[in-house]
């Protein structure tokens, strides 16, 4: 999805938007809610929500592509639209420097980084902070209480996942693990022995939620995960 991270005990909200010079903030936000509403990552979710409290309009945008792990592409009158993580940017030549006191400034509060790029240049970037659902630290907590081992699993930095670990009593991280490598880390729990639930949005998680002894799947991503 776009960017990386997010689950079922977790949602997002905005919290910075950081366009570059001669770009609008809420241009910004308009051109990442239009590309990531075809998504059901909760970080696009979030996108869109911030968007449409603002009032903002959507541009319909007829062909958009997911890039595991990393966002979203859009062919454009304008050129390509890019939309995710910084790694996604830098395999196609976009320079983030302008950004990148910024960009480290939201990552040490924990924030989770939007980039977005049209033509090859740097349009700004969006820090997202994670917001815990109200009922996950009782969850998590009666999990626990039935002898259950909890680990996070997750594409974001370790520095974010080890925020909402403490947070909510997880006592295993497992972070930055891109979506291919999460089938690994289930085999790696199992190998040890343990029988394994997996819980997952159902898209890029689907090979490891068929693999975990028990997958299941959150949200519009079930169909894919069938599949």
């Amino acid at each position: 999805g776009g960017g990386s991270g997010g689950g079922a005990a977790t949602g997002f909200e905005v919290v910075s938007l950081v366009p570059v010079a001669g770009v609008d903030a809420s241009h910004l936000l308009q051109l990442c809610a239009s590309i990531e509403s075809g998504s059901s990552h909760p970080l696009a979710r979030s996108l869109v929500t911030a968007a449409r409290e603002r009032g903002i309009d959507f541009i319909p945008l007829e062909q958009i592509e997911e890039i595991g792990g990393q966002g979203l592409w859009s062919p454009t009158a304008d050129g390509d639209l890019l939309c995710g993580n910084a790694q996604l940017l830098a395999e196609r030549q976009v320079d983030v420097s302008l950004l990148t006191a910024a960009a480290d400034d939201l990552a040490e509060k924990g924030c989770s980084l939007i980039y977005l790029a049209l033509n090859g240049h740097l349009l700004g970037v969006i820090g997202l902070a994670d917001k815990i659902k109200d009922n996950a630290v009782e969850a998590l907590s009666r999990l626990r209480a039935l002898g259950l081992k909890t680990v996070l699993v997750t594409g974001d930095r370790r520095v974010v996942a080890q925020q909402v670990a403490a947070e909510l009593g997880i006592e295993h991280v497992e972070a930055e693990v891109r979506p291919e490598q999460k089938l690994l880390t289930v085999e790696k729990y199992q190998k040890q022995g343990a029988f394994v639930g997996m819980v997952g949005d159902g898209i890029n998680d689907a090979p490891a939620l068929a693999k975990a002894d028990i997958g299941i799947a959150i949200g519009s991503g079930t169909d894919v995960a069938k599949e």
